[in-house]
């Protein structure tokens, strides 16, 4: 399944400037894999910093959430929240021009909670990884 951003914000809550999937390339039960692009444009970079422009880490985590909680919506019909970010690791930074494709696995979901493995990855390195705790209201 693909979704464009007219899809996105049919199951995210957020709006712009905080929808941050730009698309959905591939999403099944248990899986997707969704693309977040970053231009110098991005309002998230101006002073982030002037001479050495990186895209911002809580930014990141926010959208592998972001891509964790379209895939949850096949199983959940509530709003999701973030419950905890677990062993979340930067391992590159994220600079004007790439192309960060974040891939995200269902672990577990019980009751009001669910747990999804998410990795962002730039031309097939990877560049962050962590698991994210989703609370969904009733």
């Amino acid at each position: 399944m693909v979704l464009e951003q007219k899809d996105i914000r049919q199951i995210l809550s957020h709006r712009y400037s905080f929808i941050l999937v730009d698309r959905v390339k591939y999403m099944d039960e248990d899986r997707i894999v969704a693309v977040k692009n970053i231009t110098s444009s991005d309002i998230n970079l101006w002073g982030h910093f002037e001479d050495d422009p990186i895209y911002p880490g809580v930014l990141l985590i926010e959208s592998c959430s972001q891509a964790g909680g379209i895939l949850l919506s096949n199983q959940k019909s509530s709003r999701g929240y973030i419950a905890q970010i677990n062993e979340f690791k930067f391992l590159s930074f994220v600079r004007p021009g790439d192309s960060v494709h974040i891939e995200a696995t269902i672990n577990k979901v019980v009751g009001q909670y669910a747990k999804v493995s998410v990795a962002a990855l730039v031309e097939d390195k990877t560049i962050a990884k962590g698991e994210v705790m989703y609370f969904f209201d009733k």
